[in-house]
C-alpha cells in the first residue's frame, strides 16, 4: 500500500503506464485503519489548535469498526518522518490517543 498519491509522485511511462514512485509510509494493518490514520494525522498536522475538539465527535462511533491500537500505531509513525512542517503533531497525537483510549465515564 502506497501513502502519497499526488500527481507528483506519479509518473508516466509509455511501456509501463501509470507508475507510483513515492513509498514512503509503510502501513501495517489493514487497509481502513491506515485511512483513519492518515485523516487523524493530517487533521492534526493542518489544524493543531483544534484537531483535539474536532476529531472526537467525528469518530464516537468508530471505536467499534476500528482497532484504534493499529490507527494510533500508523499515525504515530507518520510522525517519524522528520517533515519540519508537522514538527509539533507527534505531541497533539499523544494526547489524543490517551484521551481515547481512556475508559468513559458512565
Amino acid at each position: 500500500m502506497y501513502g502519497d498519491r499526488w500527481p507528483k509522485n506519479i509518473l508516466v511511462d509509455p511501456e509501463l503506464g501509470l507508475v507510483h514512485i513515492d513509498f514512503d509510509v509503510r502501513s501495517t494493518g489493514r487497509a481502513k485503519e491506515f485511512e483513519l490514520a492518515q485523516l487523524i494525522f493530517y487533521t492534526f498536522a493542518l489544524y493543531p489548535k483544534h484537531a483535539a475538539e474536532m476529531l472526537p465527535p467525528l469518530l464516537a462511533h468508530a471505536r467499534d469498526a476500528y482497532d484504534f491500537e493499529i490507527v494510533r500505531e500508523i499515525a504515530q509513525e507518520r510522525t517519524r518522518f522528520g517533515d519540519k512542517d508537522y514538527t509539533d503533531v507527534a505531541s497533539g497525537l499523544e494526547r489524543f490517543f490517551t484521551s481515547v483510549s481512556a475508559p468513559k465515564e458512565s
